[in-house]
């Protein structure tokens, strides 16, 4: 005979839910199903438990109307279920999407994903395709798409990208995600001070004793989803803090699985200085590179000579904590070599002042002085929305020195500024022809007008 069944669920403000399926002929593989289902639910404290005490915090409310009919070995879908007020963050990461608004919609086998959208800074993120839930191995295929967005925004991160992914494969046998990232303007700080302890965790706690109840069984891991990914970044990937103010660009091809990514390539120097109180090096190398893992590295060196002595500055490790080197041939202690790079004489010739001097670089090399991972001259110039803005003249040191500042106009175009004590400004714009060629055009100053080609060839 008819089978029916109803259900309703009341949860407060959390969730309500009603449910009614109806078979009039009975069951069976080909009796007829007619089943209906709506509701609404608030995802913070819904998904509250699942997310636990980490740093993700989820928000929106959704609003669910839908049903089946056809058979139960064929059913077909129908109804929507709609997001609005959606809203993802993350504060140890820098992950904030807002407004994150979209419509799933059934449609017989099908559901379709109508337009889910998110901003990300001023930009915006778009995922839309489709799945199929009752085909076998659960078939999906979803574009995303980001304009101008800036999903990652922290002390540590910052990126503004645009990006053109596919996801798609059977859920259940060989999800991937393939296509192309291009990296607009990338800021990676250096923290002036060492991070402190945190808090201490507990680790995993587990009931014991003659009642306790059996571990759960672990869940069957999902399969990993294969990536093809291509990350452009012509230029404008920042590195600074501690002394470093570098740029840099490149590409990577990003392999392997999203649980094990295998990144290939690096990004390498454009331009770069290093400045520890008033002397600065020019870096001859650069390179942000990854070796396997998606957490970068630091390869950095810049030489100078004082006094017959040839000094090397290397910068490496990951950026959280980098790891700064003086060598010197001849070799010299530490403390002896930055006497001659930083006052051009030996350390015992230094006066009082000039030895806390020294003790304050070598405490901003370490992690150890008070102030910002950018100082005042980078805080200055994330306000007025430049890319670089510092005080120097063209041999390092701050004789004769100039205010200095410049930023991107568009795609491979920069624009420099530099105003001396004396004179009028200079007025600089170089244009990447192609990855090595450049042309470089300045006017104004003592110097006049210049035009000139360069080509950087590494070796």
């Amino acid at each position: 005979g008819a089978v029916r069944a109803e259900a309703a669920l009341r949860l407060g403000e959390l969730a309500t839910l009603d449910a009614s399926a109806s078979l009039p002929q009975g069951p069976g593989a080909a009796a007829p199903l007619e089943a209906t289902l709506r509701g609404q639910a608030n995802l913070q404290p819904l998904l509250a438990p699942v997310l636990g005490g980490g740093a993700n915090r989820v928000t929106g409310r959704v609003t669910l109307e839908g049903g089946a009919s056809g058979t139960l070995a064929a059913p077909m879908l129908r109804g929507s279920a709609s997001l609005t007020g959606g809203e993802i963050r993350n504060p140890v990461q820098g992950l904030r999407l807002t407004g994150i608004e979209g419509r799933l919609r059934a449609e017989g086998e099908r559901l379709l994903l109508e337009g889910l959208t998110a901003r990300a800074g001023q930009g915006r993120i778009t995922l839309a395709g489709e799945a199929r839930p009752l085909a076998p191995g659960l078939p999906v295929d979803i574009s995303i798409t980001a304009r101008d967005a800036t999903p990652v925004q922290s002390e540590l991160v910052t990126a503004l990208l645009d990006a053109d992914l596919r996801f798609s494969g059977a859920l259940e046998r060989d999800p991937a995600l393939a296509g192309t990232v291009r990296l607009k303007r990338v800021a990676v700080n250096i923290p002036q001070a060492l991070p402190g302890g945190g808090v201490p965790s507990l680790g995993a706690v587990q009931e014991r004793g003659a009642g306790a109840p059996p571990p759960p069984a672990p869940a069957p891991p999902a399969p990993p989803v294969a990536l093809d990914v291509r990350v452009e970044a012509p230029q404008s990937i920042l590195v600074r803090g501690r002394g470093l103010d570098a740029e840099l660009g490149g590409t990577l091809h990003v392999t392997g699985t999203a649980a094990e990514p295998q990144p290939e390539g690096a990004f390498t120097l454009r331009r770069g200085t290093f400045q520890l109180l008033d002397r600065r090096l020019t870096f001859s190398k650069g390179e942000l590179g990854f070796n396997g893992a998606m957490t970068p590295s630091l390869d950095f060196e810049a030489s100078t000579t004082a006094q017959s002595v040839t000094i090397t500055v290397t910068v490496t490790g990951q950026p959280a904590s980098p790891s700064i080197a003086f060598t010197s041939d001849p070799e010299l202690p530490q403390d002896e070599v930055l006497a001659r790079l930083l006052f051009n004489r030996a350390a015992d010739k230094l006066s009082p002042l000039e030895i806390a001097q020294l003790a304050g670089g070598a405490a901003n090399l370490a992690g150890v002085a008070p102030g910002g991972a950018r100082g005042f001259l980078g805080r200055i110039a994330d306000r007025l929305g430049l890319d670089r803005l510092g005080v120097g003249n063209s041999n390092g040191g701050l004789d004769n020195a100039a205010l200095q500042a410049g930023g991107y106009l568009g795609q491979g175009v920069y624009l420099n500024v530099e105003q001396g004590a004396d004179g009028g400004p200079r007025v600089g714009v170089e244009v990447e022809l192609t990855p090595r060629l450049k042309l470089q055009s300045s006017t104004g100053g003592e110097d006049g007008e210049k035009v000139g080609l360069s080509y950087e060839l590494e070796y």
